[in-house]
């Protein structure tokens, strides 16, 4: 009896460990919504209104519109401690202009990790956008070049030059599709790396070969960090980061960009600056192009559930960068952004947020047109779950 019940205690712990062996994935389901109500004023008409909105023959200057994604993410870890995990990210906001155009994924991606580091394969933003301090990431939304508000509300892009609409953000591969791979942290010091075959493979589309798709190929990022605690309330982290890729076009330049940055924390303040050069990336060959280059400064403060913060951008580009009708290559387009934002956290998930910004655009010489300033301010709230 005594060799019968343990017999049977075996069998019931060995059926115990191999439910416990293939046990499902971790399945968590979240993601935001972002409602604003904005303003803006500004000397450019007939952009369109809105986020979405066609072009239109009068800018009403006001409007609301919304920001909204459902996150999946899956999780779990091998017995020979192998942890793999997939994020899905899909776009959720109504539409009825171009009904069913949101309801897409954004990035799509499976992680592996492990003591010698990550490996993502799939459609996540490379090393150029991660190793960026000065980016949107280093304050969301709040007082920064890249804050929630002021690319929706204002025509930023009425020169056809490549300035840019971040803080400090050369040509990168955005969110095509990828194999990418980081190192531990050692020391405070990372390493990260990431090819696309092509800067137009996103997801299940493949670009086709050649210059008709307008893309570049064989396109690499690589990034390296350095993050330091020198106390419990004093924090310093260095990034530097570039692009290389191939044109497929025989008439536009290859990628060649660069950015440094920098943070520090100390005390509830946070500020982040960093420069980018983007040369004559993707530019029209044989215009005597000069290099778009640019800066970007932001200042952030938090105290309990409260966040304030500045920012300003400056960044310039020569008459001809991107531009093949530009008569002149002596002249100089420059840009320049002032935000100024602030945070509440009503609770667990829920903030409410405001942005205000001034920017403006101009040429020292050519396509005065396309000149433009405008003011800016906005209201939101923020729900994540």
């Amino acid at each position: 009896m005594k060799k019968l019940l343990l017999g049977t205690t075996a069998l019931v712990g060995a059926s115990f460990a191999a439910t416990a062996a293939m046990a499902a994935p971790e399945v968590r389901i979240g993601g935001y919504l972002d409602f604003q109500a904005g303003f803006s004023s500004q000397d450019t008409d007939g952009w369109g209104p809105a986020p979405g909105i066609p072009t239109v023959a009068t800018e009403r200057g006001f409007g609301f519109a919304t920001d909204t994604e459902l996150l999946i993410r899956v999780s779990d870890k091998l017995d020979n401690g192998l942890a793999w995990s997939v994020k899905i990210e899909l776009e959720a906001d109504a539409d009825t202009v171009n009904p069913g155009s949101n309801d897409n994924a954004d990035e799509v991606s499976i992680v592996f990790s492990g003591s010698w580091g990550q490996l993502t394969l799939g459609n996540e933003d490379g090393p150029v956008d991660a190793k960026n301090y000065v980016g949107e990431a280093m304050i969301s939304g709040i007082g920064v070049t890249g804050a929630r508000g002021y690319r929706r509300w204002t025509d930023t892009k009425s020169f056809s030059n490549g300035l840019w609409v971040a803080g400090s953000d050369p040509s990168n591969t955005s969110d095509a599709t990828k194999v990418m791979y980081y190192t531990p942290t050692i020391a405070g010091f990372q390493f990260g790396a990431s090819y696309s075959a092509s800067s137009k493979d996103n997801g299940s589309s493949r670009a086709s070969d050649g210059a008709a798709s307008e893309a570049f190929e064989n396109y690499w990022e690589l990034g390296a960090s350095y993050d330091v605690k020198v106390s419990d309330d004093f924090a310093l982290g260095f990034t530097v980061a570039g692009s290389k890729a191939t044109s497929e076009a025989a008439t536009a330049e290859d990628i060649k960009a660069w950015l440094v940055s920098a943070k520090a924390e100390f005390a509830g303040f946070t500020a982040s600056i960093g420069y980018a050069d983007d040369g004559k990336s993707g530019q029209v060959k044989g215009l005597g192009n000069t290099d778009v280059s640019g800066y970007a400064a932001g200042l952030k403060y938090t105290t309990g559930p409260y966040v304030v913060g500045v920012s300003y951008m400056h960044n310039k580009a020569g008459a001809n960068a991107g531009n093949a009708a530009a008569v002149s290559s002596t002249a100089e387009y420059t840009a320049d952004t002032f935000t100024l934002g602030a945070q509440y956290t009503l609770g667990a998930g829920l903030v409410m947020y405001a942005d205000t910004w001034y920017y403006t655009n101009d040429s020292d010489r050519v396509r005065t047109s396309s000149e433009n300033s405008g003011l800016g301010m906005l209201i939101g709230t923020r729900a994540t779950f």
